[in-house]
């Protein structure tokens, strides 16, 4: 006697479970004639996952995924492509997956499908990609893993202009979903704000403008700054800022002419671009012209300042008043003085026994000593010799 083992080959083309299994009998003819008889029966489960892929792609960037799709039959089969999502890190997923609903392979080849991913939110995703032939509803599946990371910026923005000077740039904001989104702004920008309220709401699969005003308020070299678009169902969306701010053109000079001994005053205007409330600091750079400081100016509001030109000499005189501010940023103010000779005052009115006060004062910037003299011996001076400190003033008594 001796055993002799035969290999039986169970290959389905389909999957099939109790009662209905796969049938066959095997037969064994033996030298004297006789024949072993066995009963096959066969069972077939759903097919296996086909393959595993694994891909790292951003958020908000189309990625292309392929899968190599073979048909095990010999003839030809036209597949219905579907996907379902079995899993996701995140409580909340956003994504659209796209591709060909219909894919024909040749019998026994494999042909590439190609679908396109872009999420909205990082995190990983897990796709089961199932390929059906619908006439004979056998199917193959595929798993892809999606390891979503936060895309770098979406684009770069430049703005240039001078300082206290506005200019826009209108920034598209799509919305690709089937529901109302809603789009915040953040920027750590100085001088960029959106100038519509935030957020910004956008309709199902259309878009909205997310103005934004670039206001500088100090002169700066291009500098890159990040701003991003926030959305609760979008995620972040990046974008690179370049920005640089020429210093302001000069303001019409403040011409002030007044004889010596007198005064001429005018106004400059300071303006408040910031969101704080400005406190000024304003100095001269020459001491014959006086500004008020400090000076308090509420946001977005504008305020005159008293500017005093008193010469202390016949000297003209071209110099600069700067305002400063922590908040505001600077002002600069060219004062052009010029300087008369004095003309006579009066005429004053005496009577016989009568006295008249004339009020002097020392316009310089150190203590002089005044000598006063009259070119009629019919009128005196009280007190023809007085010393007096800078800017003091006193009344002669001329009799």
């Amino acid at each position: 006697y001796g055993t002799q083992l035969f290999k039986v080959k169970y290959a389905p083309m389909k999957a099939i479970t109790s009662p209905q299994l796969h049938k066959g009998t095997a037969l064994f003819y033996l030298m004297d004639g006789s024949c072993l008889v066995y009963s096959l029966e066969g069972f077939a489960t759903p097919p296996a996952m086909a393959e595993r892929l694994q891909v790292k792609l951003c958020t908000h960037t189309p990625h292309t995924l392929i899968i190599p799709v073979r048909n095990w039959l010999q003839v030809p089969q036209k597949f219905l492509v579907t996907h379902s999502l079995e899993s996701s890190s995140e409580p909340v997923s956003r994504y659209k997956l796209s591709y060909h609903p219909h894919l024909m392979v040749s019998g026994s080849k494999t042909r590439e499908l190609s679908l396109t991913l872009i999420s909205y939110l990082p995190g990983t995703l897990t796709f089961k990609i199932v390929l059906t032939n619908e006439s004979t509803a056998e199917y193959e599946w595929y798993e892809v893993v999606c390891e979503v990371q936060p895309c770098g910026p979406l684009a770069d923005i430049s703005l240039t202009t001078t300082v206290r000077q506005p200019v826009y740039h209108d920034l598209v904001v799509r919305n690709p979903l089937d529901s109302m989104v809603s789009v915040g702004c953040v920027a750590d920008v100085p001088g960029l704000t959106a100038v519509v309220n935030t957020p910004l709401s956008v309709y199902p699969l259309q878009q909205g403008i997310m103005r934004l005003q670039y206001l500088p308020l100090w002169p700066c070299e291009i500098s890159s700054n990040r701003l991003e678009l926030t959305s609760e169902q979008l995620g972040v969306l990046p974008y690179t800022v370049k920005t640089s701010a020429h210093p302001p053109p000069p303001t019409p000079p403040l011409n002030l002419t007044c004889d010596l001994g007198l005064q001429a005053s005018a106004h400059i205007q300071l303006t408040n671009h910031s969101s704080l409330q400005a406190i000024f600091e304003c100095v001269s750079s020459h001491e014959d012209v006086t500004v008020e400081s400090p000076v308090t100016v509420a946001p977005g509001e504008s305020k005159s300042v008293n500017v005093l030109y008193q010469p202390s000499s016949l000297a003209n005189i071209s110099t600069e008043i700067r305002a400063t501010s922590l908040q505001a940023g600077d002002f600069l103010f060219t004062v052009i003085g010029t300087s008369l000779y004095p003309e006579p005052r009066g005429p004053y009115t005496l009577t016989p026994g009568s006295n008249v006060t004339v009020s002097i004062k020392n316009i310089f910037r150190e203590a002089k000593t005044f000598i006063f003299s009259v070119d009629n011996l019919a009128f005196a001076i009280k007190e023809p010799t007085l010393h007096l400190q800078p800017d003091q003033v006193v009344k002669v008594t001329v009799e």
